[in-house]
């Protein structure tokens, strides 16, 4: 996927779901999935994430495409089951998330994927969203190191971000 944009979308009980199984790493070396845009949407009550791009770590043989320049702006996401976003192998470019508004991320109680912002494996500069509410934090980066030992460092600028009622942490 390269040069794409998602804009405009209104939906319920649904997510937007950037995640392709069938292009893999090791037949397409030097691929990226990358440039991709998504902004100005309203995502209500999805079921797991409301936005998932990246690779599905559920497999730990997938080795799906890396992520870079992708940038998620100007969305409005409610009541969620798991996290608002979900971002995984964006280790290259200039990867944005920034002002999107968030209300009751992470509702489900039994889902272990609870915050407003995630970004797994990759780097990103996150700022200027507003997050209420999240089931536990605010935005959470973690690694676990799959595929991050064959890219550079992975770095993050956040900052300007509101976080309001956190369950846990505003920051993890």
């Amino acid at each position: 996927t390269r040069d794409f944009t998602i804009t405009g979308i209104s939906m319920t009980g649904c997510r937007i779901d950037i995640n392709d199984h069938t292009t893999k790493l090791a037949d397409n070396p030097g691929m990226w999935r990358e440039n991709l845009l998504i902004t100005q949407n309203y995502i209500n009550n999805a079921p797991t994430e409301a936005m998932y791009v990246g690779s599905n770590y559920a497999d730990f043989s997938t080795q799906d495409l890396p992520l870079r320049n992708i940038e998620i702006s100007y969305n409005y996401m409610l009541n969620p089951g798991w996290d608002c976003v979900n971002l995984k192998s964006a280790y290259g470019g200039g990867n944005e998330l920034h002002h999107n508004y968030m209300v009751n991320c992470g509702t489900d109680s039994d889902a272990n994927q609870l915050s407003g912002l995630a970004v797994v494996e990759g780097q990103a500069d996150m700022y200027n969203n507003y997050i209420i509410n999240p089931g536990e934090n605010g935005i959470t980066q973690r690694h676990i190191n799959i595929e991050s030992a064959n890219y550079s460092t992975q770095t993050y600028e956040i900052y300007n971000n509101v976080i309001i009622d956190a369950g846990r942490a505003g920051l993890s």
